[in-house]
């Protein structure tokens, strides 16, 4: 058997005119399985009971987040792939997804999500991977930030032939022995501004 998946994309499916309770149903059946203690644990935190009998259309925008959550992982997967799966959210459930999603990833579970809320990230993040212009231009591990991270601010008179200058190289934990144009990160924020504003002049 290959690897399970679950994810929550942009443009999630479900049965708008159908009740929560009956989403759920068609979602187990399709994925042939029964409602045990995983689903147990995703509703204690998700808290679905009480808007169970509503149809999803009725929803509120956090009540219908919560339900697609719940939809997206319901095949207990190994991988999750999350987009942006605080929006909606309240403070209150934003924390309990947290603790939600601390849960999975101690149980062995590779978690992926892409969230513009850096907040609620870093509170779940092993490793961190930039996405300017369609592409990772860096994947580092959190600790690294925390740390401490120097940024040699590139010479533009000898870049590559090409015309584009790796951000990952131009990083380093230890500040280097010439600290002409060196820059310490202070912050997560303040690393992903610099690799936008890196791309933005170095690539051609």
């Amino acid at each position: 058997a290959g690897t399970k998946m679950g994810a929550l994309t942009n443009q999630p499916f479900r049965y708008s005119f159908l009740s929560v309770k009956d989403n759920i149903r068609v979602f187990l059946r399709y994925n042939q399985l029964e409602f045990n203690g995983y689903h147990q644990l995703l509703n204690q935190y998700l808290n679905l009971d009480e808007i169970l009998d509503k149809r999803f259309q009725t929803l509120s925008q956090g009540q219908k987040q919560r339900v697609l959550i719940f939809l997206s992982v319901i095949n207990d997967p190994e991988i999750i792939l999350l987009d942006e799966p605080f929006q909606g959210l309240d403070p209150f459930y934003s924390e309990k997804l947290i603790v939600l999603l601390n849960i999975l990833k101690n149980q062995g579970r590779t978690i992926m999500i892409n969230d513009h809320i850096i907040s609620h990230t870093i509170r779940l993040a092993d490793k961190i991977a930039f996405l300017i212009n369609h592409r990772i231009t860096l994947t580092i591990p959190y600790n690294r930030i925390d740390e401490g991270v120097f940024y040699l601010i590139p010479d533009m008179a000898n870049l590559p032939e090409n015309g584009s200058s790796s951000f990952g190289d131009h990083l380093s934990t230890s500040p280097p022995k010439d600290k002409k144009n060196l820059r310490r990160i202070e912050n997560l924020t303040e690393l992903y501004t610099l690799a936008i504003d890196h791309e933005k002049h170095t690539s051609i």
